[in-house]
């Protein structure tokens, strides 16, 4: 059998050179190497941020976001555009009415339009020793509509805290200030309730602002005001 002239020379290019296979590209790897969340509160509010570095071995947009652990929606989330290759480094701002629980961080994103694998971090936001209040009002009776003004020359009025965490003594003080900021009263060691409500009442009571602080673990959890005459 003959091969055509054309066929053999192919046939022997083949052999002699070979054909070169394409060339393999390393997958980009991506590394978390330090994450922490520092945190302080302050009468409910929180201030903290999550710092976190890392390696990713090209060029890369990277996607960096904190969510609950157990699910729910994304609590902080930051873009880090035009990432060289080599160490990167950030912060995440919290918000200040983020509550207490243990939190996911992750860090994903694409390099060349491909996606890298994700890396994650668990981090703990720890409760304030004295409990968070979310809500607090004043009203006229105890269980009166919210107001911030009561006018006349009203004997009662009352404030209400609600506590979205409890503090850890399940102990609160309530105190009260007159308009030029003087103690006007005190309830020590009241137990703890979710919805936490305290009294003011007088034969007369000054027109002004008024302020009702709650008080646990010797730290104002929250105060509140409300307006007299």
């Amino acid at each position: 059998m003959r091969f055509p002239t054309v066929g053999l020379a192919l046939v022997a290019a083949f052999f002699c050179f070979g054909v070169s296979a394409p060339a393999q590209v390393a997958p980009v790897t991506l590394t978390l190497k330090h994450a922490n969340l520092q945190s302080s509160w302050k009468e409910s509010w929180l201030t903290g941020k999550v710092t976190y570095s890392g390696f990713v071995t090209a060029a890369s947009e990277l996607r960096v976001s904190l969510r609950p652990r157990a699910g729910g929606r994304v609590a902080a989330a930051a873009t880090l555009s035009d990432v060289q290759a080599g160490p990167f480094s950030g912060e995440l701002p919290l918000p200040p009415r983020l509550l207490p629980k243990v939190y996911r961080l992750t860090v994903s994103g694409t390099s060349e339009g491909l996606q890298i694998k994700p890396v994650t971090r668990d981090l703990k936001l720890p409760a304030p020793a004295e409990g968070i209040v979310d809500r607090a009002w004043a009203s006229r009776t105890k269980t009166g509509r919210p107001v911030n003004t009561i006018p006349g020359s009203p004997t009662q009025v009352w404030a209400h805290f609600h506590f979205v965490v409890p503090p850890k003594s399940r102990k609160v003080r309530n105190r009260w200030y007159s308009p030029n900021f003087r103690w006007w009263g005190e309830k020590k060691n009241k137990p703890w309730t979710r919805v936490v409500h305290t009294r003011l009442a007088a034969a007369k009571l000054d027109k002004g602002v008024w302020f009702a602080y709650m008080f646990s673990e010797n730290r104002v959890v929250k105060r509140w005001r409300v307006r007299l005459g």
